[in-house]
């Protein structure tokens, strides 16, 4: 699937149809041009910028997983997200999932063995990805590592669940 517009509907949104230079200029465009709960549609494109994401939304790749949008930075969710789709060039990727993100979702991403997914918020769930060290801080609770292939799991609170990890 192909987008062309900046606003897809009242809620979604192509970040490649923003005003920017390259992908990351874009994206920062599309998230201020977000409220809680839209969906922002992701480039086919590289993403270096490290950033916070402070509003509550759904961040897709564009078209089948693992087609290329890949993270190659810090990405820290600060508001309950899904991110779903992305895959990474580097093993310097993280996702970070702080205070404030409760019952945020990552699924169907690809990630490279050695990067890092720290937990820091309440039932978090990781499901259906490939790869990732992930890692639950003390005093999490509820949260879910299930379907994933490969992925490694430290619970440093003993009150998350490791589903399936093949």
């Amino acid at each position: 699937t192909t987008f062309s517009t900046e606003r897809i509907g009242s809620t979604r949104h192509y970040a490649g149809a923003f005003d920017g230079a390259d992908a990351d200029a874009r994206l920062t465009n599309a998230l201020s041009a977000t409220s809680a709960g839209d969906t922002i549609y992701l480039e086919k494109a590289p993403y270096t910028s490290n950033r916070t994401i402070s509003t509550g939304l759904e961040i897709v790749a564009q078209g089948a997983t693992y087609n290329g949008t890949e993270l190659d930075a810090v990405w820290t969710l600060t508001a309950r997200c899904r991110i779903r789709g992305i895959s990474n060039a580097s093993s310097s990727s993280e996702i970070i999932v702080d205070s404030g993100a409760d019952a945020s979702v990552i699924t169907l991403c690809e990630f490279n063995g050695s990067t890092a997914i720290t937990i820091n918020d309440n039932n978090v769930r990781y499901v259906n990805n490939s790869l990732g060290d992930v890692t639950f801080a003390s005093g999490t609770n509820g949260g879910l590592v299930d379907a994933c292939r490969g992925a490694a799991y430290t619970d440093n609170s003993g009150s998350n669940t490791q589903g399936d990890i093949s």
